[in-house]
């Protein structure tokens, strides 16, 4: 069995976990999910999420954009993230067991984006000419 959690945010997952306030949690086990209690953040700390979603059981992390605080204190913590994505929770779950959840990625995360979501890539980006203007190309 694994536990994943996902931040929802009327009605879909939401869009920054950094400030998110509380996260589903939902059991995978044989090909079913089962929904499970909601648990509530007390604080934005986080390490103090990352333990918290650990302590809980949580093995994977659905969510859209996140910190690299955030994403480290989860990678510390033994966390899957699986970030930059977007949509309605069972479809997002769905696509989890499917391995399809490229499908979902946020606007600006798809293909050809060599360095993350939105980073380093395009105008204004720290490409090339490290972000400056006038910078060649």
């Amino acid at each position: 069995m694994i536990t994943l959690a996902l931040p929802i945010w009327q009605g879909r997952l939401s869009p920054v976990f950094d400030f998110c306030t509380a996260v589903q949690l939902y059991s995978y086990c044989d090909g079913v999910f089962s929904a499970g209690a909601r648990l509530e953040f007390v604080s934005q700390d986080a390490y103090g999420r990352a333990a918290l979603l650990r302590g809980a059981g949580v093995r994977v992390l659905l969510c859209g954009a996140v910190s690299r605080a955030h994403q480290f204190a989860l990678r510390q913590a033994g966390i899957e993230l699986h970030s930059h994505i977007c949509g309605e929770p069972s479809a997002l779950l769905q696509a989890y067991a499917a391995g399809e959840l490229h499908d979902f990625r946020m606007p600006g995360c798809g293909r050809g984006m060599r360095r993350g979501c939105g980073r380093g890539q395009g105008r204004g980006g720290r490409g090339p000419g490290g972000g400056r203007r006038g910078a060649a190309f």
